[in-house]
């Protein structure tokens, strides 16, 4: 928002989730494995705690306002470069801590950054979008230059899309780390083709399948052929589903530009399998079991990794009831089920195409939480409430006993010992599923329908009840304020914070930089000039206003001659 008198640049920027805590979005999803009996491959509205497993609360940042280059011009700089400008949350303020416990979102420690770019090679407007794994619902978006980025992921394998409006431009599976950068840089200049062959395990041509590479479309004619064109280069993402069948998928290099002639790409498709999945025991509760099927070989290499196990997961069944899935590979299984209030044991089995499969999970009865929301006295009915680890990754590692390689093994959510989420009942109350031998401490945060009022504390090791007064709360209500003295002309900004790059703007000669709505804690400032550090790795606690005045750097004073624009490629102001 640029204010009347146009001489201060006000930049809006709402942090909505900081460690993994704050506002969250609940998502309807549809799975695609295939099932019967009325209920659909994974759960279609979230009603109950296990849901939570598969949602994650990524950072959304809402961009500052654009200024074109009009604008630019307008404010008549001759300043080249711009000063690099970089926030980076530490800690939010509101989040508990106990000096014993780890903080609320240890192990979000994962970055990635990108550029997505278009013809000639200029920067492409879109979003990343995170639509499976630990950080599924993560949203990032490009700026101008078409740069992205994160500082605040969690590790493991992910499975994100491009997308631009409706448009799904590609699909990729991303390996993040513990405390490591990832690169991913998408060019869309130079689309390739891919020709390719499906075909059945007699090699018969299949008929009818539908082809997904890097999420461009096709189907196969009576030959099993089919054609996909307009793909991005890099290690793309195929995917294959035909009635009968167990679902494929595979990662496949493509080149800048290319064709992927005929006759060198042929998916040999396995025969189906269908799993019953039967919930005998009317144990726990409400809301129904959620079970989790993968592959059972343990450290299975990424050619073997060919069945897409988070379109499926997890399978929603009612207790009382069965579910038959379809489509799976004919391979051994593992199947963890999961329901508030209940246990149950982890089983395995082999899966045969020849016969319908059967598994019976039984239920025992488990400790539960209850708690209920209250706000201003009364009962916070359909009030968001979360449970959560400290440490998601630590949690899910222990209650799975793995290692930390574990995570690169296969695309995966975090299941509810590391995270669960609800909604409260008329009555303001909910209920979780304890698992305190993942994490003992663990973070109980609830928000308000409309998200206008919070609670939030730390639940210790044998708490089985809890209330929560909603309060009023506006965690996006701090700014930051630099004054680079000293300057006679407009200076270009670039603003990134936490990881996630904004569009360069220029603030006028004399005007501090403000950036408004940030979440009160500590930060970490970083600020430089091409090149040229003038703060470096600053330590800030911020609570309402914060101001520092920076002497800027003299070339950045002066600006740069006709030349120096000539040789970055650049047209020099007048």
């Amino acid at each position: 928002m640029i204010g009347s008198s146009q001489t201060r640049l006000l930049l809006a920027i709402v942090l909505l989730v900081a460690f993994g805590a704050g506002f969250w979005a609940f998502a309807t999803r549809t799975g695609s494995g295939r099932t019967d009996a009325g209920a659909p491959a994974g759960p279609t509205v979230v009603e109950a705690a296990v849901e939570s497993a598969r949602r994650t609360a990524g950072t959304r940042l809402v961009p500052p306002p654009k200024v074109d280059q009009s604008e630019a011009i307008a404010l008549a700089t001759t300043v080249l470069w711009p000063m690099r400008v970089r926030l980076e949350l530490v800690r939010a303020a509101y989040l508990p801590i106990d000096g014993e416990s780890a903080p609320v979102g240890s192990g979000q420690d994962a970055r990635l950054s990108g550029r997505l770019t278009g013809r000639g090679g200029d920067g492409l407007r879109a979003e990343v979008h995170f639509v499976e794994g630990p950080n599924e619902g993560t949203v990032l978006s490009t700026d101008l230059e078409g740069e992205f980025g994160s500082n605040r992921l969690f590790p493991g394998l992910n499975i994100v899309e491009v997308r631009r409006g409706s448009e799904v431009m590609a699909r990729r599976e991303v390996r993040l780390r513990q405390r490591r950068d990832t690169l991913l840089n998408i060019p869309f200049s130079k689309p390739a083709a891919v020709f390719g062959r499906v075909l059945d395990d007699q090699g018969e041509p299949v008929l009818g399948a539908s082809v997904r590479i890097d999420g461009r479309p096709g189907r196969t004619d009576e030959n099993g052929e089919f054609l996909v064109q307009n793909v991005a280069p890099g290690e793309v993402l195929v995917e294959i589903e035909a009635n009968g069948f167990a679902n494929f998928r595979q990662l496949l290099g493509v080149t800048l530009g290319t064709l992927i002639p005929k006759g060198r790409l042929v998916y040999a498709l396995r025969p189906g399998c269908d799993l019953e999945i039967r919930i005998a025991d009317q144990v726990g509760g409400p809301g129904p079991a959620y079970v989790y099927i993968q592959s059972s070989i343990e450290r299975e290499s990424n050619e073997d990794r060919n069945f897409p196990w988070y379109e499926l997961n997890p399978v929603e069944v009612q207790p009382g009831a069965s579910v038959m899935v379809r489509g799976l590979p004919p391979k051994a299984i593992s199947v963890r089920t999961f329901r508030a209030g209940a246990r149950a044991p982890r089983k395995r089995l082999s899966l045969q195409s020849d016969r319908t499969n059967v598994v019976t999970i039984p239920l025992t009865a488990g400790e539960l939480i209850t708690g209920v929301v209250v706000e201003n006295g009364e009962p916070a009915a359909d009030a968001n409430v979360r449970l959560e680890a400290l440490d998601r990754v630590h949690a899910t590692l222990s209650f799975l006993r793995e290692s930390s390689y574990y995570l690169e093994t296969e695309v995966m959510s975090m299941l509810p010992p590391a995270i669960q989420e609800t909604r409260t009942d008329r009555d303001g109350r909910f209920t979780f599923g304890v698992y305190e031998d993942a994490s003992a401490v663990r973070y109980i945060e609830a928000r308000s329908s409309d998200y206008s009022s919070w609670a939030g504390r730390l639940l210790r090791a044998g708490e089985r009840s809890v209330e929560l007064q909603l309060v009023d709360k506006s965690l996006g209500d701090s700014t930051v304020e630099i004054d680079f003295v000293g300057r006679f002309q407009g200076l270009p900004i670039e603003l990134v914070i936490d990881g996630q790059p904004y569009d360069s703007f220029v603030i006028p000669a004399g005007d501090p930089l403000e950036i408004e709505g940030l979440m009160a804690g500590e930060w970490r400032l970083s600020v430089d000039w091409h090149g040229e550090p003038v703060v470096t790795d600053e330590r800030i606690l911020l609570e309402g206003r914060w101001s520092r005045e920076l002497v800027t750097p003299v070339p950045a004073v002066d600006g740069q001659d006709e030349e120096d624009w000539k040789r970055a490629g650049k047209s020099y102001p007048r």
